[in-house]
């Protein structure tokens, strides 16, 4: 115990509180801002790609995102984002699709094949059943749903934002605003 004026502070017990409110900083605040500013920068990272890749394709962003969305049955259909939770360290964002399905963004059926959106003309691509398919042999079957590629596309613009350099300075600035205003609230 220190006196000086009349003024008593107990160093011992402020010495306690300062390593309990650290303990607590480092075992519960920290990882939880850090889980929280992870699934920020993926959610803005995904949402950036996505727009990013309509552009570039010349394609509305709904067909993109609807994709985005869409769950499949196979590893060769499917768009996997998982967040990053206090059992789940990582964030896993990977896209597997195939691509738009045509006779989402189809035009009009010509002589030369499936007029869509973007400027796109698919040779040899038919109408049926309100889908566009294109046979994939001389013969008469096998026929294929015809896509547009986005995967690999996607892919790279997703690896851009997220984990390239713009996903780390956006991790940084949205880690340390988040750790300010957590600590501010741990100490009111």
């Amino acid at each position: 115990m220190v006196s000086s004026a009349g003024i008593k502070v107990t160093v011992k017990g402020d010495v306690k509180k300062l390593t309990r409110h650290l303990t607590k900083v480092q075992r519960k605040i920290i990882p939880a801002v850090t889980t929280q500013s992870v699934n920020e920068v993926t959610r803005v990272g995904r949402m950036e790609a996505i727009k990013d890749t309509a552009r570039q394709m010349k394609l509305p962003t709904k067909f993109i995102r609807k994709q985005f969305y869409k769950q499949g049955n196979t590893t060769t259909d499917r768009i996997i984002y998982k967040r990053m939770t206090r059992g789940r360290k990582t964030a896993l964002l990977r896209v597997w699709h195939s691509g738009v399905p045509v006779y989402a963004i189809a035009g009009a059926q010509t002589k030369k094949g499936v007029k869509a959106k973007g400027g796109r003309l698919f040779k040899g691509a038919f109408k049926q059943h309100g889908l566009v398919h294109r046979r994939t042999s001389d013969k008469r079957y096998p026929i294929e749903i015809t896509h547009v590629p986005i995967q690999r596309r996607l892919n790279r613009e997703v690896a851009k934002r997220v984990s390239g350099n713009a996903g780390h300075v956006r991790f940084r600035a949205v880690f340390v605003k988040r750790l300010k205003a957590r600590l501010a609230r741990a100490q009111a």
